[in-house]
């Protein structure tokens, strides 16, 4: 797969001829192997065959895609949050096995534990503030190791309710309560009512509470309408992380959240913000 072949002369005139045969590292990959190759000549009416042996060693490491980052729900919201690091190689012999190392705040890299070897994704807690980073490598199945790939240096940030980076429309309430992050949070009932939360960053979440008499809201993204999401639950729960956006690189950004004032259920709180930033 992915391999040409070119004769230096066609046809041949000489008494002999260079066979070039290309393999390709990128596209439609040649994988390493052995492999018969059939040569045959014809002139004047005679037909001549000679069978040789291509062998095919695989130099290169696996090309590794740098690891990123993306907030994730449901969740719950504490001392330290889960982050999903996603990360992926190419090889023409497949990849065998993967590494991911976490790097916090320029302590020496820790070596994660994976689903399993060839997992290309796995959810680590980190902490608010504080600078980490992830990077990436691969074995391919001719048993090259590649290089650490580093991903972007990143933190995640926590906004409370109460942010002058949150502009609230219509009827808010605020409820102190100790098991609100910050200890209060705020709360809206009517329908059209809205929270937007503008920022930089890469990501975003929604941190608020569930109940059974919580409700309905609509979640627009950079003005675009994403879904509808549903704090009621049978049971109260704080601090949940109840929806998510990831972008992959750093801008501008507006959530809105906007209040559906579903009836028997109405009410909708924020409780905070999350953002991830790319530093």
């Amino acid at each position: 797969a992915g391999a040409t072949a070119v004769l230096s002369a066609s046809p041949v005139l000489d008494s002999s001829a260079t066979l070039t045969v290309t393999s390709s590292l990128s596209g439609t990959l040649t994988p390493s192997g052995t492999f018969p190759l059939t040569i045959t000549a014809l002139s004047a009416g005679l037909t001549r065959t000679a069978t040789v042996t291509l062998v095919l060693v695989d130099p290169a490491p696996p090309v590794v895609t740098a690891p990123v980052y993306r907030l994730v729900y449901p969740a719950k919201l504490g001392p330290t949050i889960p982050v999903q690091i996603v990360w992926s190689a190419v090889d023409p012999d497949g990849i065998s096995a993967y590494g991911v190392q976490r790097q916090v705040a320029g302590a020496p890299s820790l070596d994660l534990v994976l689903p399993s070897a060839t997992s290309t994704s796995i959810n680590d807690s980190v902490s608010f503030g504080t600078t980490f980073g992830y990077a990436a490598r691969a074995t391919d199945g001719a048993g090259n190791v590649s290089e650490w790939t580093p991903g972007s240096s990143s933190a995640v940030v926590l906004t409370e309710q109460a942010s002058s980076s949150i502009v609230y429309s219509g009827t808010w309430t605020t409820l102190k309560t100790t098991k609100a992050s910050g200890g209060s949070l705020r709360y809206a009932t009517r329908s059209g009512a809205s929270a937007t939360y503008g920022f930089t960053g890469s990501g975003a979440a929604w941190v608020a509470y569930r109940g059974p008499n919580r409700g309905s809201a609509k979640i627009y993204v950079d003005g675009v309408y994403k879904r509808t999401v549903s704090l009621y639950a049978p049971t109260y729960t704080a601090k949940q992380i109840v929806y998510a956006f990831n972008w992959g690189t750093n801008g501008p950004h507006k959530i809105k959240i906007v209040v559906l004032g579903t009836v028997g259920h109405p009410l909708i709180d924020v409780d905070a913000f999350i953002r991830l930033t790319i530093k």
